[in-house]
């Protein structure tokens, strides 16, 4: 499993350099597949179902979800002061930012985890933990510019309800033991924000430049990964 990690951690870096955002579940899950179809197995029907619900139909459903989340935090606060409103505002971002951390934490993390061969709870555990707060603080801060200053902006209620969404569609598929990603998510549920009239800007060139990349490195992992275990 080294071989798998050693190159979803390859494109994984790169992105981090150039600020490009890239779905760690994506290049992961398809490098993996790639490692076990050079090796000679197969991937069932079923996994394969769920890994399309999720990539593909799981954006929709943040999506819905998010929508219907921002209906509802526009009429709570439609009849309220500013003061209450900020004070909503920032409550309700710091609460949802543990759900996410919480959720995004059991969807790589628990990934990344069954990959480590021999190694015994909790300490490769709280190895990977270490690594990725490092991470978040150092590279990730490029990660964090260029998705608010060039992707997408939204108001504080747009954040809340798209994080929202997301997130409970990451935990309803982690619940079916499939990877997805939580960028994804966010920047489907943010493009259908508008709708609602918010505070709203979204960088289409960027969100391309996302989509396409992590399509691009996901298809290089699973080639890699086929191709290095033929050989």
């Amino acid at each position: 499993m080294t071989r798998i990690l050693s190159i979803t951690f390859l494109f994984l870096l790169l992105g981090s350099i150039t600020a490009t955002p890239i779905s760690f579940s994506h290049v992961l899950v398809l490098t993996a597949i790639g490692e076990i179809l050079g090796h000679g197995g197969t991937i069932e029907q079923h996994i394969v179902l769920y890994l399309v619900m999720g990539w593909i139909v799981g954006p929709f459903i943040a999506s819905g979800l998010t929508v219907a989340t921002h209906l509802s935090m526009r009429r709570l606060v439609s009849d309220l002061g500013p003061l209450t409103v900020n004070t909503m505002n920032r409550l309700s971002l710091y609460l949802v930012s543990f759900f996410t951390t919480y959720v995004v934490t059991g969807n790589n993390m628990g990934f990344v985890a069954s990959l480590v061969e021999n190694g015994s709870w909790p300490v490769h555990h709280l190895v990977i933990a270490l690594s990725w707060t490092l991470g978040a603080v150092s590279l990730g801060r490029g990660i964090w510019d260029y998705i608010a200053e060039r992707v997408v902006r939204v108001s504080p209620q747009g954040v809340f309800s798209a994080a929202v969404g997301s997130s409970v569609t990451m935990l309803l598929f982690l619940h079916l033991s499939v990877p997805t990603s939580i960028s994804h998510y966010i920047l489907a549920s943010s493009a259908l924000l508008p709708l609602q009239a918010s505070l709203h800007v979204i960088g289409w060139r960027a969100v391309i430049r996302v989509v396409v990349w992590s399509a691009v490195t996901s298809i290089l992992g699973f080639f890699a990964a086929w191709l290095l275990r033929l050989g």
